[in-house]
């Protein structure tokens, strides 16, 4: 018994979403944006999946050509300390097998000490301590 269960095809859409992913503002809270290209196809939903250290900390399904998805600060906070991106995949609204899932660049939320050892001698110089 060879090929695919009956009813059943190898019919799953082959997009390029470009997902990009970058934080702003929205009513004076800090976001994160992920924009995607998204063909103008009505048979089209596009899920987003928010991962933190390869955790899925938030996911939508978007439709009617919308190309864009936000994470608030409640689901950001699930990622603090941890590399954030956006995976985005493709499927026909009518169901069946999803498209291949595309990461966008990451995002670090937290802070960074660049520099974690220091010497200080008493009645010697400050340390200068960088955050990013």
């Amino acid at each position: 018994n060879f090929g695919f269960t009956p009813g059943c095809t190898a019919n799953v859409p082959t997009i390029e979403f470009n997902p990009t992913l970058s934080n702003g503002m929205v009513d004076g809270k800090v976001v994160l944006f992920c924009d995607f290209d998204v063909p103008s196809w009505d048979e089209l939903t596009v899920e987003v999946f928010w991962t933190a250290d390869g955790d899925v900390i938030n996911q939508s399904t978007l439709t009617s050509g919308q190309n864009q998805a936000v994470l608030n600060q409640t689901h950001i906070r699930l990622g603090m300390g941890k590399n954030i991106l956006c995976e985005v995949r493709g499927r026909y609204a009518s169901g069946g097998a999803p498209g291949t899932l595309q990461s966008s660049n990451e995002f670090f939320a937290g802070v960074k000490v660049m520099r974690k050892v220091f010497t200080v001698d008493e009645n010697g110089a400050p340390a200068n301590i960088q955050i990013q």
